[in-house]
Order: C-alpha cells, then structure tokens, then sequence
C-alpha cells in the first residue's frame, strides 16, 4: 500500500480495525517536508473508486476525451480533498457515435442482459468464430463487470476469460477504436484492486 500510495502523495498510513485512513501531504510534499505547525488532511481512500470513476464518466461519456493511461501513479490527491489526473501524454477522443456504443455496454452489463453486451459489443467491431451471445457477454464482464462477480469467475478469473472463451469460440477481431476507452476502465479497476478494493464494477460505478 505504501508503495502504491507513494505516487499519491501519500506518505503515512494509519490504520484500524474497519478501514485504512491515509495522512497525505499534497502539491508531492514528503511527509518530512511538513513542520509541526502545519497538519496534513485526512483523507478517506474509501472515496476514491467514487471520485475516480465520476472523473472517468465525466471524461468518456461528456467530454469524450479521456486520459488511457490511468494506474496508480498517476493520480495525486490534492491538499484540498480532490483527486488529481497527472500525465497526460496518452489520451484518445471518442466521437458521439463512439461514446453512445460505449454507454449501450455499459448499460448493458449493469443490467446483467447478456444479449444486449453481446450487441453492442458486435456494434464495435468484435467477431468470434462461432458468434455466440455468450462468448461476447463474457469479454464484456471482463471489461466493465466486476472480476470477483460469477460471470469472470466461472471461466477461472480474469487471466483465464481470454483462454476459456477461446477453446469454445475463439475470438477473430477485437473492439478495434474501443480498446483505449475499454483498456482506460481495465486499469482503472486493476490500479484501485490493491488498494483494497478488488470488487469494482466499472458498469455499476459509471451507469
């Protein structure tokens, strides 16, 4: 936790018996550059999968311009509460018609309708061998579900959904101008997992 919290600003953890508070100093300040006159906010890590997929819905879904690099070192949480996007030297731009493909998945997923996540992802681009409905639900759970939920862990975890689904219907082209957006949601939940929350639905959290 300290390492990952590191690039954060983030540099004394206090812990308890039902969650983690984090000490942090923003602007990058080390916690020995601060005097004992001045007293770095407490910040609740717990608001973070909040405030980072609200900043991604914003950016996807309003802006449709969204930074496709977002691990863990670049995030900094500010002195002020707020939760700061750094390094910007990778990002991509999706037209209206992108990002309204985009949201259907979304929707789709949240609500568990696998016929609809297998449209939308055919929308895409996506094609598979045999075409089944349940072949392209899968890679979307693997998207923007939850990797702890039924539909991941049945083919074995996500390491496993590419290989699992390619014994019965091997993929034959992928989300071609969608993989940023897809991959930005990845990482998203795949930099916030070994902070404690190894749970997220990317579907849920920005429907």
């Amino acid at each position: 936790l300290r390492l990952y919290m590191a690039g954060l600003g983030a540099v004394r953890v206090a812990g308890g018996t039902m969650g983690v508070l984090l000490s942090a100093v923003g602007g990058g300040q080390s916690w020995d550059a601060v005097g004992d006159d001045q007293s770095p906010e407490i910040i609740d890590i717990y608001r973070l999968p909040e405030q980072l997929f609200r900043i991604q819905g914003h950016l996807l879904f309003e802006r449709g311009f969204f930074q496709s690099d977002p691990h863990p070192g670049n995030y900094m949480l500010l002195d002020d509460g707020r939760l700061g996007l750094v390094d910007w030297g990778q990002v991509k731009r999706l037209t209206p018609s992108q990002q309204c493909v985009l949201a259907q998945l979304v929707l789709a997923v949240a609500d568990g309708d696998e016929v609809m996540a297998a449209r939308f992802l055919r929308a895409m681009g996506m094609r598979t061998a045999r075409d089944l409905d349940g072949t392209y639900s899968r890679y979307a759970y693997l998207y923007l579900g939850s990797w702890a939920d039924e539909p991941v862990q049945e083919l074995g975890g996500p390491v496993q959904v590419e290989e699992a689904c390619g014994r019965i219907d091997p993929l034959r082209e992928g989300v071609g101008e969608f993989a940023m957006p897809i991959l930005n949601q990845i990482l998203t939940r795949q930099g916030l997992a070994p902070l404690g929350f190894p749970r997220l639905d990317s579907s849920a959290l920005l429907r």
